[in-house]
């Protein structure tokens, strides 16, 4: 015996034969639903469920089953059940549609956020000229329709002859609204709607397709009322094989087309809906053909013919039907290519109800589509705006006809969604300077009395067919409604009509309206509009740019396809579902349980853009997720020279559902995370994709006055309070800490055992004691540029140094293998033997390496300083800028301690002043005669060595001895040439105060020592004369380059001079003056 069961529409349970049998009717793929049945609240002793082979399970005894349906389409399920020996069968057909790709089990969200949220304008497209004006009504539709996974704009143009009616081209904008592409096309008929619709055929795809409906004005019969599909390169991809309209059709054809897109029959190929007919969106040919009946056409007021039909799933079974303002129809697709094998019924008619715009919901909330129907105002016979609801299976009259309370005409295009807190949507329109409200009240009697107004507010829109869309920008649970009317872009409370925020932007206003989309994709609505400034709404309309001023707007889908937009008509990259899901499904909501008080209807509307859904359909914020990874490849380079600590390898990773937006703020913390041990906030000013991984690089300047630190902490999403800058699902993997820098000394981290250095000698490298630790190692390098390791000791030792030995070494350490410190050490000195003070010295800095050279010669430089190996010669050149001077001021003595030599040379001329803090062993002073290249010299002036002063010949020069232990002798020179010394002599003046004396008298011996003489000495020495004696040979003196360095006691080849190392004294030789002939030494 077969007892026949009826499964609710709403997927609740019915009674029969005592049985309750609970079965959704709409399911979604790959989600887990319930399918029950019991008897008096008892299971059935013996029962059989048969789900089918893609059903998990497929078969089950059980009287309560979970089930989850891995493909769509329409299912079979059939129950058997056994009582009193009988088998009752049940059949029940349920459809299983695509689940929304709006609709994501996704692993990082978080819930929405209330915001004090202010809209702000972000952009408009740029003035255009000639045909690439943007329509004074346009409609913006939005998806990437060149695979590029960017949004772009896609509206028609104002022509530049003849009225707004019409257009010829697509213009196409880009995700900046820059205009992108023009399309120049046959001619469409956009007076009120925009006749465009976009989809993709395939995922794969590399363009979406943009179809037009052309009008009648083409000089070609055969572009007429016709289906055109572009690419966004403008390559015509096929032109419609049919009329958009019935050869013997009674419509209206000069009319406004609102597009519409669907699979009806679930075979993955788009169908198009224009006019009286349908059309193969893939090759452009007729499908079927409409039957005489409504087309969802009226005037927009007064005048302005439009299309507003709606391909809707009205009966659940799983395909769409062709929805009117009257007459709901059921297509039969056998052969998308042949429409000869197609059919077309009538599925439902509603008595009494003129055609008109077309809306679809389910108000009634019994789990089917309604038709939502207005009339124009103009047109009735009241002058009022009706609405009327009916059920698009049976033909039923739901709700209506209903008026509002204000008198006008007009009536805009129905638009609806959940404003409130309860289960019902409400339902909105426009008409001639009036916005209003109605609620469905299921509970009166009357159906004339069930739309139930509650509130009506004025506006500036004389067309009275301006459309609206929704969206609940600040995730409170209220959509708010989105207007554009004459003067202004208005954001309106949906509970009472008030305007939460408006901007200027004026329209000539028909039936376009403002769409929400995700335009930049950043996770975050925008809402865009065509408009213009006052006074310029016929001449210069754009493409404006609104979104949340800081970036807190709820999460929305990037598309918007189509006129009549509901989210389940078009997946995000355009394509079309082949299994569409039906708005009216029923969501569990937060108890995830279906059939409770909580359930949501999330998609029961129309003219609503979606947010972000959970599988229970609750809103969600899909959030990024900053992950730390690879903490321990950090690398921290810190260079004690600048004081920069270096880091490196930050690896970020945003492994959440949403882009990260910029800025990413990193914050390093000392030892702790509170405000007082920040040490540095980065900005990475970049936004950071889903699944992106970027790798940062910072510095952190003036790092030492951080140490020593036991800790150094690094967050990323962090800007300074330690929490999460951005929201983002999680916050686990967001830190990174070292101990390494513990080990960073305070004070110097490595030295040597002194910076001044002689050539051939040693030095000695060494590192702070505190980073002598196993977990450190040890890198001593030669200078740059040519640097090369030398020593991984902690101890470095450099011997037999050499000149290109000196510069600044750098020492290197690894802590933890992590942090690498960097330290180039002092310049290190290398003096060789002899070092001269430079004629163009920078300065008086005994020890600036730059004041000194190797030789007398110009250039030949060095960058040392005197050690106490070097023989410092102070050169007499008259072109000697600065002199050493060792006082505190002048001399630095920080890095190579006081000035010090073995030996210093004093050239005639020369200076060195604060000589008493020099440390040195000998001193030596050289007088300057000159010396002549010639034996015969023809010029009697001598020749000058190292460019220095000279002292004139044949000329006295009063010499106070600068030296101790000078004697008479140091200025003979054995005759070759003549040298006369004269003493000084004391004679005391009256007064006793002051020792006065002359120089009137000679030497009498060689050997005398000027301290007995007052170190005061008058000295002269012969010029060259030919044929004199003592004059004309020179050699002696010529042989020294005219230079006498005094004191020589150990030199024992100066002429007339022995030197008696053991006893340590001189003697000098007499000479016989006529003759220059050595005579015994007295």
């Amino acid at each position: 015996m077969v007892v026949p069961i009826v499964f609710s529409f709403s997927g609740y349970a019915e009674d029969e034969k005592g049985y309750t049998v609970t079965v959704p009717s709409l399911l979604i793929q790959n989600k887990s639903y319930t399918f029950s049945v019991n008897k008096n609240n008892r299971p059935p002793a013996n029962c059989s469920w048969n789900f089918g082979e893609d059903a998990n399970p497929s078969t089950s005894g059980k009287s309560s089953v979970e089930v989850t349906y891995t493909t769509p389409g329409v299912k079979i399920i059939t129950l058997t059940v056994k009582d009193s020996n009988k088998d009752i069968a049940i059949e029940k057909q349920v459809f299983v549609s695509e689940q929304p790709d709006n609709v994501e089990d996704v692993g990082c969200y978080v819930n929405p956020e209330t915001t004090n949220w202010q809209p702000a304008e972000k952009g408009k497209s740029e003035e255009a000229t000639g045909e690439d004006k943007v329509h004074i009504l346009a409609q913006p539709f939005v998806g990437d329709i060149d695979g590029d996974e960017k949004s772009e704009v896609v509206t028609s143009n104002k022509t530049t002859s003849g009225t707004y009616t019409h257009s010829n081209k697509i213009l196409i904008f880009d995700n900046e609204l820059k205009l992108k592409k023009s399309i120049s096309t046959p001619s469409m008929y956009s007076n009120s709607a925009t006749p465009i619709v976009l989809l993709r055929l395939k995922p794969t795809d590399t363009h979406a397709l943009i179809i037009i409906a052309t009008d009648g004005e083409d000089k070609d019969n055969n572009l007429k009322y016709k289906l055109q599909a572009y690419k966004s390169d403008g390559t015509l991809v096929w032109t419609s094989n049919a009329s958009i309209f019935n050869d013997k059709t009674t419509s209206v054809k000069d009319a406004s087309i609102s597009l519409v897109a669907g699979d009806i029959n679930n075979d993955g190929i788009p169908d198009i809906l224009a006019g009286d007919r349908i059309f193969n969106a893939s090759n452009g040919k007729l499908v079927a053909s409409l039957l005489v009946g409504g087309r969802g056409y009226r005037f927009l007021n007064t005048q302005n013919p439009m299309y507003m039909p709606a391909l809707a799933d009205m009966n659940n079974d799983g395909r769409l039907e062709v929805v009117t303002g009257n007459t709901v129809y059921k297509v039969t697709i056998n052969d998308p290519d042949d429409a000869s094998k197609n059919t077309v019924v009538i599925l439902s008619q509603a008595t009494g109800v003129d055609d008109g715009f077309v809306s679809v919901a389910d108000i009634d909330r019994n789990g089917q589509l309604d038709v939502v129907m207005i009339k124009n105002g103009n047109e009735s016979s009241t002058g009022f705006p009706i609405l009327t609801v009916w059920n698009g299976a049976t033909g039923n009259i739901i709700a209506g006809p209903a008026s509002p309370s204000v008198k006008a005409g007009g009536g805009s295009r129905v638009f609806i969604g959940n404003v409130d807190e309860d289960a019902h949507p409400e339902l909105f329109f426009s008409y001639i300077n009036q916005l209003v409200r109605f609620d469905y009240d299921g509970n009166a009697v009357n159906v004339k009395d069930r739309l139930k107004q509650t509130w009506n507010v004025k506006t500036s829109d004389a067309s009275g067919g301006t459309t609206l869309s929704m969206f609940d920008f600040d995730q409170d649970g209220k959509a708010e409604l989105v207007y554009r009317d004459m003067t202004d872009l208005r954001i309106i409370e949906g509970t009472d009509g008030s305007n939460r925020k408006t901007f200027p932007c004026f329209s000539a206003t028909h039936s376009e309206y403002p769409i929400v989309v995700d335009f930049n994709r950043d996770g975050h609505a925008d809402i865009l509009v065509s408009g213009a400034v006052k006074d310029q709404t016929y001449a210069d309309v754009r493409l404006y740019w609104f979104s949340g001023e800081k970036n807190d707007w709820a999460p929305a889908r990037t598309v918007w396809n189509q006129h009549g937009y509901n989210a389940v008509h078009v997946n995000e990259d355009l394509t079309i579902p082949k299994y569409q899901l039906n708005p009216a499904m029923t969501f569990a909501g937060p108890d995830q349980v279906l059939g409770t008080a909580d359930d949501v209807y999330p998609y029961n509307g129309f003219l609503q853009q979606q947010t972000s859904l959970s599988g229970d359909g609750v809103p969600f914020y899909k959030a990024p997720r900053a992950d730390f990874l690879e903490p321990e490849s950090v690398v921290y380079d810190y260079n004690a020279d600048t004081d920069v600590l270096h880091i490196t390898n930050v690896k970020v990773k945003n492994s959440g559902d949403a882009v990260l937006p910029k800025p990413m703020k990193i914050t390093v913390y000392k030892e702790k995370v509170e405000a007082p041990a920040i040490i540095y906030t980065h900005d990475y000013d970049k936004d950071i994709a889903i699944g992106e991984t970027i790798m940062l690089n910072f510095d952190i300047p003036n790092f030492k006055k951080w140490l020593p630190a036991e800790g150094l902490i690094i967050r990323v999403n962090d800007a300074g309070n330690g929490g999460s800058f951005h929201r983002v699902c999680d916050d686990k993997n967001v830190e990174n800490t070292t101990d390494a820098f513990m080990y960073i000394p305070l004070g110097k981290l490595a030295w040597a055992d002194g910076y001044r250095k002689c050539e051939g000698g040693e030095v000695v490298f060494q590192a702070d004691e505190k980073l002598h630790n196993d977990k450190v190692t040890f890198s001593w390098r030669t200078p740059t540029p040519a640097s090369k390791e030398f020593s991984t000791e902690k101890e470095a030792t450099l011997t037999d140094l050499k000149l290109s030995d000196a510069g600044r070494y750098v020492f290197q350490a690894k802590v933890n293998n992590q942090l690498n410190i960097t330290a180039t050490l002092p310049y290190l000195s290398v003096a060789p033997a002899v070092m001269y003070w430079r004629t163009d010295a920078e300065n008086s800095n005994w020890n600036n390496r730059n004041n000194w050279a190797k030789s007398a010669t110009m250039g030949d430089n060095i960058s040392a300083v005197p050690a106490p190996c070097t023989r410092v010669v102070l050169p007499g050149s008259e072109k000697t800028k600065v002199y050493p001077s060792l006082s505190d001021e002048n001399t630095d003595r920080s890095l190579y301690g006081e000035p010090e030599a073995d030996e210093i040379v004093f050239n005639y001329g020369s200076q060195l002043h604060y000589q008493h803090k020099l440390k040195y062993n000998r001193a030596f002073i050289q007088y300057n005669w000159g010396y002549y290249k010639s034996d015969t010299p023809t010029d009697g002036k001598p020749t000058n060595w190292e460019e220095g002063r000279q002292l004139s010949r044949n000329t006295w020069h009063i010499l106070a001895a600068p030296l101790k232990k000078m004697a008479s002798g140091d200025f003979s020179l054995a005759g070759r040439p003549f040298s006369w010394q004269s003493q000084f002599q004391k004679v005391t003046n009256p007064g006793g105060l002051v020792e006065v004396g002359d120089l009137s008298k000679s030497f009498p011996e060689n050997n005398i020592d000027l301290v007995d003489n007052n170190n005061a000495i008058a000295v002269k020495m012969a010029g060259y004369q030919s044929g004199k004696t003592g004059y004309k040979n020179q050699e002696n003196l010529d042989g020294l380059k005219g230079v006498l360095e005094i004191p020589y006691f150990e030199n024992k080849d100066y002429p007339g001079h022995n030197y008696d190392a053991l006893s340590k004294k001189s003697s000098f030789y007499y000479f016989d003056t006529k003759t220059l002939k050595l005579l015994n030494s007295p």
